[in-house]
């Protein structure tokens, strides 16, 4: 039979006998009323300086404990110009490979230097955006690569527009 299912049908149980009395709190002498309690102030009448050891206020810069002041939290780190710079770099890599692959090799040298001089405004505009948006926080250096992207892409679309504005 499960007792715990069916309450009525529990063996009768002992009742259990009554705890001992609570014990009575034990009472504190407290001081008596009528009675003066002696402080340890000094007279009134003593003059002052009191006897006894001498505190020798120090400033805060002199006090033998604290040799100088409190050590000032280091400056919170930034994204350098230089990594906005070689995270767009990336793009003009991926840019070179691009044409590289799609028109074939430059036939001259001075063709090769066309195409990066015409990559050298937007590659230094891109940083600077960069730099602008990552400069107050510390940024890894793909996320100075990946923002960017967008940037140098437009500017460089922008610039061969205008070039090609230029020779209408």
């Amino acid at each position: 039979m499960d007792f715990d299912q069916n309450p009525t049908n529990r063996p009768p149980q002992a009742p259990t006998p009554h705890p001992a009395p609570m014990p009575q709190p034990q009472q504190y002498p407290y001081p008596d009323p009528q009675q003066q309690q002696q402080y340890p102030y000094p007279d009134p009448q003593q003059q002052y300086p009191y006897p006894g050891p001498q505190h020798q206020p120090y400033p805060v810069h002199q006090h033998p404990y604290y040799p100088g002041p409190p050590p000032q939290p280091a400056p919170p780190a930034r994204t350098s110009f230089g990594r906005c710079m070689l995270g767009a770099l990336v793009w003009v890599g991926a840019t070179v490979v691009l044409i590289v692959a799609t028109a074939g090799a430059p036939s001259s040298g001075y063709a090769a230097g066309q195409v990066l001089g015409r990559m050298l405004f937007p590659w230094l505009l891109a940083s600077f955006i960069t730099w602008l948006f990552l400069r107050r926080r510390q940024a890894a250096f793909w996320l100075a690569t990946l923002v960017a992207l967008p940037s140098f892409t437009v500017l460089l679309f922008l610039f061969a527009a205008a070039q090609l504005a230029n020779r209408a």
